[in-house]
Parts: structure tokens; C-alpha cells; sequence
């Protein structure tokens, strides 16, 4: 199976404004997201409350915080949308027991683990 067909047979369509939080720094998230549409800022937030942007994420990007969904931890960051946004969310649990039986997926996740740790 390659990483496209899991997004359409396996993700979740989901939109949200501009000014929406995807997720904020401290939740526990168990996804991930491609960006299909808008425009993301993820952000980190100091104790004293400034901000400092992590990143910028554009349509065909994958997003998430590898802390909550592979150690089960807290967001370090939160997910903003600059613009109204379509994401697809796919559940992290989920895509390892499948990459444990495909390793032609297995190999495309490795690559978008890749890009995304970039």
C-alpha cells in the first residue's frame, strides 16, 4: 500500500477556520495530519506566555507532535490555522500496526518521518 491510499482509505477529513486551534501545547494528541488545504503555524509558548514559532506548515505537509503520539507524552507546541484549513487526520496507532504488516508503507512512512523531522 502506498502512504497516499492509507490517507484516503484510513484518514479523516477535517476542516477548521482560520483562528482555530488544531491542538494546543499540553493536550495529549494520538494523530497526525497532512495539510490538504490553508495554512498552519506551530508555535511554542513559554511560561511567561511569549511565543515562539516552531514552523509553518503548507497543503501537503505532515504535522503532529511526535512526543504525544509515539511516548504517549504532552504537546511541547500548539497548532494554529492562519487560514480556514482542510486537514486529514490519521490515527497513530493505527498507521504503526498497519506498517508492521506492509513494508512498502512502512518504507514511504519512514520517508515522510523523514521530511517531517526536517
Amino acid at each position: 500500500m502506498l502512504f497516499s491510499e492509507l490517507i484516503k482509505l484510513k484518514g479523516q477529513p477535517l476542516r477548521f477556520l482560520d483562528g482555530d486551534h488544531i491542538f494546543h501545547q499540553g493536550d495529549k494528541v494520538g494523530s497526525i495530519y497532512v495539510l490538504t488545504e490553508g495554512l498552519l503555524k506551530a508555535y511554542y509558548l513559554s511560561d511567561d506566555g511569549e511565543e515562539k514559532i516552531k514552523s509553518f506548515i503548507q497543503p501537503g505537509e505532515l504535522v503532529g507532535s511526535l512526543a504525544s503520539v509515539y511516548m504517549k507524552e504532552t504537546c511541547s507546541f500548539g497548532l494554529l490555522c492562519l487560514q480556514d484549513s482542510a486537514l486529514v487526520q490519521l490515527d497513530f496507532d493505527e498507521i504503526q500496526r498497519l506498517v508492521q504488516k506492509d513494508l512498502r508503507l512502512a518504507n514511504e512512512f519512514i520517508e515522510q518521518l523523514l521530511k517531517f523531522g526536517m
